[in-house]
């Protein structure tokens, strides 16, 4: 069969089709070393992608993708092709950087629904330059090779310029006026543009770069090569979290294999211009941009932030493109930039059962809630703006809204929700649909299913159920069609897989970064604890140096230290492994979904989830806590429906297929 798609990085490509109907985030999903599909919640995990063609509706997750991409590029592990349904910029940045500045590159395809359909049943697929796909049933014997990677044809600067209304300036930029390293940026800004189909760029007033974290040679090769040119960033620049602690990294026993080209990776962009902040959690800075400011953010958690909760404005820059941002000041006049970009295409609603336990509740909804909440959202949003009404009685810390943003993150490839009335853009459901302004006030308000209609908006209940699978999935314990009751009818029959009390080594907090009042929680909590920290556990919480700096200076450092807690800086559990992960330990606790998600597929240990007490329980006894959640508790007829297996991880990926 032959198809037609739309080629957003032409070139010729064939092998054996790997296709699933779940977008990826390359980052965290992919080792960028031998291309094996590590994301133990993905339905390819275990399969590597090195010389196939690659079928995904999307990419997800994490703005790393694009580096991960390019390292596979570089070192010969890339797919042959990869064919999208949905429209996606992170996966081809990373051929786009790969063409630009090493001559390397793989074809992207977007088809339509019904033939991606049609290409994730084939058996093998051979693409060509003009978009089109020859799909077959038998697995030819002209196999991709992951080696293989084809050398373009060069866009010329004119082609580029054709079609975009350009300032004088950008034109000056892109002819090299301005050097080596801002013409490239550019040249990269309107291939990115003319992919979103975006003929206008906008000036930014800072930027937040995400692709200062080490995945491997690539990575520091990009940046080198900016200095090289002698770039300078334009406009002011913060820096993500890199792959080690720059100034401890030796007395954390981190191997220089990788503590020196982290290290170096943060030294290169600090001296193209950006302040060595160091921290995946910019919104807690001074710095923070304010409503309606144009910004260029990279970090996936930092970009979902920024946008619903700051009402700023920004895309989810993938790494290079945010470096490019910075060299020009400018991006493109696209997606949540622009008002019609922001509005709510999905709308969230709470069932009775579920709304009537959130508001029983009250103040008792603890920081679990969150971050389960956020997580669902994202699956249910994938690529869809979202309001989510039926919280309007209740207020979220700014902590609670950053741990809702980054499960979002993970699991969302958009980049912007709305939570009605809590929200800064969505005072109304109304607002947050476009229809007005509303005021926070009258919150709770009706829109008909004729409006719905019209503007093509879809509506999805949210259950108890949906939470307790969410739950259930991030403990790793969840199975493909089994509700909460029918977990709870087989809970006495896994003999020997109940965990309540299971042994835990590790406790990682601080995913995103620990926030000054969370400092002041942990502080209190630990100073209260009759127990002390138990000897086969260790303790360690990440946050940037901002932050350690300020919450030493209000006393709630020493009592942490004092607790035997290790406190590291600059980096972030994205990026952390052995020694920092104990090589003995086999079971980690956190607070954080995200890290919950990724962090099997990262350290290959078993996470378990639980509140910032739920995790300083575990640090004083050893083991995981029993008690669940006051929200989740006696759901579906037993506090124990969310604790009922040690199920392979791959039950786990079922169970995403059946909350979706």
């Amino acid at each position: 069969m032959l198809c037609r798609g739309t080629p957003l990085v032409p070139g010729n490509g064939s092998g054996a089709v790997l296709a699933a109907n779940v977008g990826l985030s390359f980052w965290g999903g992919i080792d960028p070393t031998d291309g094996t599909v590590i994301d133990q919640s993905h339905p390819l995990c275990g399969q590597s992608v090195a010389g196939k063609v690659l079928a995904l509706p999307s990419g997800r997750g994490s703005c790393t993708g694009s580096q991960v991409v390019l390292e596979l590029l570089l070192g010969g592990k890339a797919p042959s092709a990869v064919l999208l349904s949905q429209s996606d910029e992170i996966i081809p940045l990373g051929v786009i950087v790969g063409e630009e500045l090493f001559s390397r590159s793989l074809p992207i395809v977007r088809l339509s629904e019904a033939d991606f359909a049609y290409a994730c049943s084939s058996a093998h697929a051979r693409i060509g330059a003009d978009g089109s796909v020859h799909l077959s049933d038998d697995v030819a014997t002209d196999s991709g090779s992951a080696g293989d990677a084809h050398t373009p044809s060069r866009v010329s600067d004119a082609e580029l310029a054709e079609h975009m209304q350009l300032r004088s300036d950008d034109l000056a930029t892109l002819g090299g006026a301005h050097g080596a390293a801002a013409q490239v940026a550019m040249r990269i800004l309107l291939r990115v543009a003319r992919l979103q189909g975006v003929r206008e760029l906008l000036d930014v007033t800072q930027v937040h770069i995400d692709g200062c974290t080490y995945i491997g040679p690539a990575s520091l090769r990009f940046a080198q090569q900016l200095l090289a040119w002698q770039g300078r960033f334009k406009v002011p620049t913060t820096l993500n979290a890199i792959s080690v602690d720059q100034r401890r990294w030796r007395a954390l026993g981190v191997s220089p294999v990788l503590g020196e080209p982290a290290s170096a990776l943060g030294d290169a962009y600090v001296a193209l211009g950006a302040q060595a902040s160091f921290t995946c959690a910019p919104y807690l800075l001074e710095s923070a941009p304010c409503a309606g400011e144009n910004i260029g953010w990279g970090e996936s958690n930092a970009v979902v932030y920024a946008n619903s909760c700051l009402g700023a404005r920004t895309q989810k820059y993938a790494d290079f493109l945010d470096a490019c941002i910075a060299l020009t000041g400018r991006a493109p006049a696209a997606g949540c930039h622009l008002d019609a970009g922001r509005r709510a295409r999905l709308v969230l609603r709470l069932d009775p059962c579920l709304q009537a336990r959130v508001l029983g509740v009250g103040g008792s909804l603890d920081d679990a809630f969150w971050p389960t909440l956020g997580y669902l959202v994202g699956l249910k949003a994938a690529s869809k703006v979202p309001v989510l009404t039926g919280l309007e009685r209740v207020t979220p810390s700014r902590d609670d809204l950053k741990a809702f943003s980054a499960a979002f993150g993970t699991t969302a490839s958009v980049a912007l929700f709305h939570l009605a009335g809590i929200t800064p853009e969505a005072p109304t459901l109304k607002a947050a649909l476009g229809l007005s302004t509303g005021s926070m006030a009258h919150a709770v308000d009706q829109v008909d299913q004729a409006t719905m209609d019209q503007l093509d908006v879809a509506q999805i209940t949210l259950s108890l159920d949906d939470m307790v699978r969410v739950y259930a999935t991030l403990n790793g314990h969840a199975t493909e069609t089994e509700s909460a009751a029918a977990l709870t009818d087989k809970a006495g029959g896994l003999t020997g897989s109940v965990v309540e009390g299971q042994a835990i080594e590790l406790v990682a907090l601080g995913n995103p970064h620990f926030s000054v009042e969370e400092c002041a929680r942990l502080a209190e909590m630990l100073a209260s604890s009759l127990q002390p920290r138990h000897e086969g556990v260790s303790l360690v919480l990440t946050l940037g140096r901002a932050t350690l700096e300020e919450a030493r200076r209000r006393g709630y450092v020493q009592p942490i230290e004092a607790f035997g807690a290790t406190l590291v800086t600059d980096t972030c559990w994205c990026m952390l492994t052995e020694p920092v992960v104990p090589p003995s330990a086999r079971t980690i606790i956190t607070n954080s979904a995200k890290y919950a998600h990724y962090g099997p597929g990262l350290v290959g240990r078993r996470l378990r989830f639980a509140n910032l007490a739920g995790c300083v329980e575990a640090a004083t006894s050893g083991r995981a806590p029993t008690k669940q959640p006051s929200w989740l508790a006696n759901s579906m007829g037993s506090t124990r429906a969310v604790h009922l297996g040690r199920y392979a991880r791959t039950a786990s990926a079922r169970a995403l297929r059946t909350i979706l």
